[in-house]
């Protein structure tokens, strides 16, 4: 056998044994807004932030969801979105920002409680990301 092939095999098996016993980054990865209290005159125009501060690149796509505190339940506002199939990496230790159109789940009420959820995807495992905020 050829003493690279064994070189490459053994770095194969090694990163496969780094992958199946990958850390727990959900305390790494973050998603934020600008503001946590957004004027009801600026839905259209909200950015959202996605912060890796992990040692991996993950990917997220456009995709988001509102959710609003009914009681002690977050139940899901209802959208008519088709989102594009977008796969965005952000680089470990960096972050990515997101201009979102809050408008289009409805309306909202002033000074409710509501919760915009993401999905993001380390080395093919999801996670989800949740940032509440209030409407004024």
């Amino acid at each position: 056998k050829n003493p690279v092939e064994d070189i490459d095999s053994a770095l194969q098996i090694e990163q496969q044994k780094n992958l199946n016993n990958e850390e727990d980054v959900s305390d790494q990865i973050k998603i934020s807004l600008a503001n946590s209290s957004i004027e009801a005159t600026s839905l259209e125009n909200t950015i959202i932030i996605v912060t890796n501060d992990s040692m991996y690149d993950i990917t997220v796509g456009d995709e988001y969801w509102i959710s609003k505190l009914n009681g002690e339940q977050w139940e899901d506002m209802p959208a008519n979105i088709v989102w594009n199939d977008l796969g965005i990496q952000i680089r470990a230790g960096s972050y990515h920002e997101f201009n979102c159109n809050l408008n289009l789940f409805g309306n909202f009420d002033e000074d409710e409680k509501y919760r915009i959820t993401k999905k993001v995807y380390v080395n093919q495992k999801e996670y989800t990301l949740y940032a509440d905020f209030t409407v004024n």
